[in-house]
């Protein structure tokens, strides 16, 4: 099935799209360092990825990627780029608020990045209080901590393991593996917090895996994670009772 994209379609496109469906799905994610080997589109990428997934399964409406975030301690690392939470809540519900008054009601809001979480569930939680729109917020690598730990026994990170084996199922062409040779990783500790952190492949968990590349792990990493996120995203639309073409 080819996928619906809004930046490809024609105001008249929309309109009949809009007398059949009310749903769109927008990726989020940023510009941030991702280690030295993964490209600072690494959020948007995953984001967009996912959506297409969502978009593809169901016969959603599929709106541009917002590449642009919120970035906190990275953004000294090159090429990064930052805009305060409220700033990005404004932008973000402009652009939403436009669409509902085109006809949009059910908004899926698929995030790839987390210094973007508290913004983005404020503004559907503020937005479906105003409007009594449907919002779903995704976070998806916060759904899939047991997948990693299954597949590469031990957890994920920030330009981890599973951010990594990501890019190696979406986009391998992006990764320079000689550069991830150059670093190691950093593991945050409870009760000091460094700014920046001396590296950009950062830990949470003391059963951390470093980066590495396995091309069927990560297919069957990515292909478990997009299965568990479309399995709750259809008990979702089936609880609004949305009509969709399956």
């Amino acid at each position: 099935m080819e996928i619906k994209r809004l930046i490809e379609m024609t105001t008249v496109d929309v309109s009949r799209y809009l007398k059949e469906k009310d749903i769109i799905i927008i990726p989020f994610g940023t510009l941030e360092a991702h280690g030295r080997h993964l490209p600072l589109s690494t959020d948007t990428i995953c984001a967009e990825k996912i959506s297409e997934a969502i978009a593809k399964r169901f016969n959603l409406l599929l709106a541009p990627p917002l590449h642009y975030g919120i970035t906190g301690s990275l953004i000294k690392f090159s090429g990064g780029t930052t805009n305060t939470p409220t700033t990005y809540y404004n932008f973000v519900k402009e652009i939403l608020v436009s669409l509902h008054k085109q006809g949009f009601r059910k908004f899926i809001l698929v995030n790839g990045h987390g210094g973007n979480n508290s913004t983005l569930n404020s503004l559907a939680r503020d937005l479906y209080k105003e409007y009594l729109d449907n919002f779903i917020v995704i976070h998806w690598w916060m759904l899939i901590e047991d997948i990693t730990k299954d597949i590469f026994n031990g957890s994920g990170g920030h330009a981890g393991v599973d951010e990594t084996s990501a890019i190696v199922y979406f986009a391998p062409e992006l990764i320079k593996w000689s550069y991830l040779e150059e670093i190691t990783g950093y593991k945050y500790h409870n009760g000091i917090i460094p700014y920046p952190p001396p590296g950009n492949v950062l830990f949470y968990q003391d059963d951390y895996v470093f980066p590495y590349e396995d091309k069927e792990k990560a297919k069957l990493f990515m292909e478990k994670t997009i299965d568990r996120i479309l399995k709750i995203v259809e008990t979702i639309l089936k609880g609004w009772k949305v009509i969709i073409d399956v």
